[in-house]
């Protein structure tokens, strides 16, 4: 049985081997129990994360243990959003270059749709990085949403376990990747507003 620290390094170098994130952007937790939190250190490489790259933290963000390095400098986003879905156990947060571009065209992705179990795409405000701002912008779309997209920034997802929200991860950068492939050959009218409120009956949000 894989032990937690192993399924992070798997996911992250996923993540990296996909194209979804590069250098030392993005990071990855997951909840211990319900006072403590794994989760990648700052500057982190995480295609090639390592034992000594992983952090374990309460769920204010403090190291529980001494250690030189620091928690990833999104840890207010990590530790808002479990503070906030009791139900969730992992967060990732990639620079996904689709999904950035994606942000950064002011495309209303709540209506350019299609049938996809990734559901619709919440773009947020532009988030700075590296302080509670990422937390502060995807805050309105925790409770309801499993993933986000921080504007010119990168991609949030969040799940009851690490593989189930690297499928959400997934399933976000795909749409964008579509999305952004389709604007630059011609402009996509958007679906009908009956249609959107049948497919978010669908996925749960209305």
């Amino acid at each position: 049985m894989k032990s937690v620290a192993q399924e992070i390094i798997q996911i992250g170098k996923l993540i990296y081997d996909k194209g979804y994130n590069a250098g030392k952007d993005g990071n990855i937790s997951v909840r211990l129990d319900n006072d403590h939190i794994m989760i990648t250190a700052s500057g982190a490489l995480l295609g090639f994360l390592t034992i000594d790259d992983l952090i374990i933290v309460n769920n204010n963000g403090d190291p529980v243990d001494e250690t030189t390095k620091k928690p990833s400098s999104e840890i207010i986003l990590h530790t808002e959003i479990y503070k906030e879905r009791p139900d969730i156990n992992a967060v990732i947060h990639a620079h996904a270059p689709y999904s950035i571009t994606l942000s950064m065209l002011d495309i209303d992705t709540e209506h350019h749709l299609y049938s996809t179990a990734a559901g619709p795409i919440p773009i947020t405000e532009t988030a700075l990085p590296s302080c509670s701002d990422s937390w502060e912008k995807i805050q309105p779309f925790v409770k309801k949403r499993s993933k986000a997209i921080l504007k010119r920034h990168g991609l949030v997802a969040w799940g009851k376990d690490l593989m189930t929200t690297f499928v959400k991860l997934e399933e976000t950068e795909h749409f964008a990747k579509s999305l952004v492939h389709a604007f630059a050959v011609k402009k996509i009218e958007p679906i009908s507003q009956e249609i959107q409120d049948k497919l978010f009956i669908i996925w749960g949000i209305k």
